[in-house]
């Protein structure tokens, strides 16, 4: 992806595509889960559908490598995880930094798993990975196609906010992605409490007192989907990204609940039609006092 600008009439430049890319909107955040597709540059790569849900990084061979811009490492990770498949051997997965033969802080050992959708988790041990720096993951074996990477993440000295369950005041259910809850577009709804990972939410610091809603279980966040400022827009999972329909202000009613209020549009978050049903969805609607757009945290 380049920059550009418009031509006077309207036109489209001729471009040269360049491996610095656009310049980047803010740092990325390695603990908390990255799809392995989140890629300002790769090398020999190929993307396909997930028996997990979403996409994964596949056609991987030795050498081939990808890479990520501005990755905040803050005081520094200890650890890199992977979700990785292979139908061979398997191989590695080197962590570097700054360039594809930069400074090694940790290696990966994939192990074949039986099939190029059998997924399986990986961890290693990694050291030096501190302050704000390009990532690379360089992949390393013999001949032929090595494994398949769906998602990553590091832990550490950064480690990933409290996770919490969003409660609505007038159902007492909480908010929920429903199924396939790892892909972008899932809506969102109300469901009962059950304890799995994509009924709980992390509130990322957006600035200015104001938060991003991201899943657990797919690291997405919470969307007004297409951006709209109108009542009734729908509410989905989205990619994280920098755009004000991901961003809510958590604004007290003053008597322990709050509203999540969107930045883009200044609508609460509200299950559709005041519903106390599970699998009630989620809109936009224009703030007021109903039950329905009151919402508490519990972790």
């Amino acid at each position: 992806m380049e920059k550009f600008t418009y031509g006077s009439n309207g036109t489209i430049p001729t471009m040269n595509m360049t491996t610095s890319g656009a310049p980047q909107v803010g740092t990325l955040n390695p603990y908390v889960r990255q799809e392995a597709e989140t890629i300002a540059w790769g090398s020999g790569i190929e993307t396909e559908p997930s028996s997990e849900g979403g996409m994964n990084v596949g056609w991987i061979d030795n050498g081939d490598y990808i890479k990520v811009k501005g990755v905040a490492f803050g005081t520094g990770a200890t650890t890199f995880s992977a979700r990785v498949a292979s139908a061979t051997s398997g191989g590695r997965i080197e962590v570097r930094l700054d360039s594809a033969s930069g400074p090694l802080v940790g290696t990966c050992t994939v192990a074949g798993t039986g099939g190029w959708q059998t997924w399986t988790t990986t961890s290693c041990g990694v050291s030096g990975a501190t302050g704000t720096r390009d990532l690379y993951l360089r992949f390393a074996g013999g001949s032929g196609s090595l494994f398949n990477v769906n998602w990553w993440q590091f832990a550490g000295g950064g480690s990933a906010p409290t996770a919490y369950r969003i409660v609505n005041r007038n159902s007492g259910q909480v908010v929920d992605v429903q199924q396939p809850n790892l892909d972008n577009l899932a809506v969102i709804g109300q469901w009962s409490s059950n304890g799995n990972a994509w009924q709980q939410w992390r509130f990322l610091d957006a600035g200015s007192g104001n938060v991003r809603l991201q899943s657990v279980h797919s690291g997405k966040c919470v969307d007004v989907r297409d951006v709209s400022t109108a009542d009734g827009a729908q509410i989905i999972q989205y990619t994280c990204h920098d755009g004000l329909n991901q961003v809510f202000s958590w604004r007290s009613t003053g008597d322990g609940y709050h509203q999540l209020v969107n930045v883009n549009s200044n609508k609460c978050l509200n299950v559709v039609g005041g519903s106390t049903a599970a699998g009630a969805a989620l809109e936009q609607r224009t703030c007021g006092s109903a039950a329905s757009m009151q919402w508490s945290r519990a972790a």
